[in-house]
């Protein structure tokens, strides 16, 4: 069968496309965050020793969005919370990470401005997203520890689990993990445009420390 220019010349630009659309997604390397529907949450005392930590101002909550043409940095400009330690290590399950949504940045102020509508986090009606974590186990693949809480995000409560590095020397608490997050889970299903949709997966990176509070 014939082709003329033009046709095999469409044909290489519908190619690179679809290969560019399955190769630009940085989530696609990073473990994805399991997600369920939370049940009875177990909860434990927190020891009599502990110390109460709060978030330090430097920590950072970012994330990065793909689609077909390409992808955008973003995260939290505003977070608070703070976690109980005993003895070098998380303790109970009193500890709480609330983001102010209204702080949203990305790397376009137009894009910012989106996502604080209704089409993704939908700001003005779900102004928080709250993560409480519950239960704490060491020396699991992937990280130093598995960390599983409840996330109320975008109007939707799921139990949430992933890989962390936890570690706390000299007065520093410090918590570190990458997963890929299922936007769909927590009902952000915007899809973007016909020929350049957005991927269901995003990439979430934290860079947690946390310091006794004063």
């Amino acid at each position: 069968m014939k082709h003329t220019i033009s046709q095999m010349s469409a044909l290489a630009l519908v190619t690179t496309v679809l290969m560019t659309g399955c190769a630009n997604n940085p989530a696609d390397a990073a473990a994805e965050a399991k997600t369920s529907t939370p049940g009875v949450a177990k909860t434990s005392e927190v020891a009599a020793s502990a110390v109460k930590y709060v978030i330090d101002p430097g920590s950072t909550i970012k994330f990065v969005g793909a689609k077909v043409t390409g992808q955008h940095d973003g995260g939290f400009n505003e977070f608070t919370g703070y976690f109980h330690m005993s003895e070098g290590e998380l303790t109970g399950s009193d500890h709480k990470v609330t983001i102010d949504m209204a702080s949203t940045w990305s790397d376009t102020a137009r894009l910012t401005g989106h996502l604080k509508s209704a089409d993704f986090f939908n700001v003005a009606k779900y102004p928080e997203a709250v993560f409480e974590l519950k239960s704490v186990t060491g020396n699991q693949e992937g990280g130093t520890h598995t960390l599983v809480g409840d996330l109320d995000f975008h109007g939707v409560r799921k139990q949430l689990e992933v890989a962390a590095d936890v570690m706390e020397k000299d007065g520093v608490l410090s918590i570190k993990s990458e997963f890929a997050l299922d936007r769909f889970a927590f009902d952000i299903a915007y899809p973007g445009k016909k020929d350049n949709l957005i991927k269901q997966n995003v990439l979430v990176t934290i860079d947690i420390t946390a310091k006794p509070e004063e």
